[in-house]
């Protein structure tokens, strides 16, 4: 038993210090301005059932406040992030999720994102998305005008070449992506969807396709 605690401990070392280098180019998706995006307060649409616990846990540490601008602050990043993953219901999925995540890296069509939870912002009609990949959280603002549902088959296509099948907790049923760009964003059958809003969505998607 020991032995195999030990080999689990090497395998998490070695698998966390495979994602430090990407921190500084990775960490962040930010948009050149985000200030006419966010008027007025954003409607959630889903959340993951992890989400509130690691959105808890990353703000007790200040992860959120923090700019990857050296090797000092990406080494605090870097930390934080593995903590948040070790600690949480999130680490389970989170190595589950490692084929899932290297294979957005070795493919280069494929642009895939695991959310943690979206949000609309009825007024400027943006799409907020806060998703987990291998080097931690990541935020982007899609335009409502530029998503789209795809079916399993679009999800496929997309792909330059499949090279894994996403985890049973992933639903394939419910991918969203971008109509210009390559980007898809998936989502966890356990996560809650607010009814109401998601219905919203797709009568705004009905009348632009």
């Amino acid at each position: 038993m020991l032995n195999v605690y030990l080999k689990n401990k090497v395998l998490c070392r070695t698998l966390f210090n495979l994602q430090r280098n990407t921190i500084s180019t990775n960490l962040f998706t930010r948009q050149g301005s985000t200030a006419e995006i966010t008027k007025g307060a954003p409607v959630t649409v889903y959340e993951s059932a992890e989400w509130q616990e690691m959105n808890e846990f990353l703000g007790s540490k200040k992860y959120f406040s923090l700019v990857p601008k050296d090797k000092t602050s990406e080494g605090e990043m870097y930390k934080i992030w593995q903590d948040c993953v070790m600690c949480t219901s999130f680490k389970a999925k989170y190595f589950a999720l490692l084929p899932f995540f290297y294979e957005d890296r070795r493919t280069q069509r494929a642009k895939k994102k695991f959310c943690m939870k979206m949000e609309l912002y009825p007024d400027s009609k943006y799409l907020k998305f806060t998703f987990a990949m291998i080097s931690g959280i990541h935020v982007s603002y899609e335009k409502l005008d530029d998503v789209a549902p795809l079916t399993p088959s679009d999800y496929r296509i997309r792909h330059l070449v499949l090279r894994s099948r996403p985890p049973q907790f992933v639903d394939m049923d419910m991918v969203y992506g971008n109509r210009k760009i390559i980007d898809m964003y998936c989502f966890d059958k356990q996560g809650t969807w607010v009814k109401e809003v998601d219905s919203f969505l797709f009568r705004e998607w009905n009348t632009l396709y």
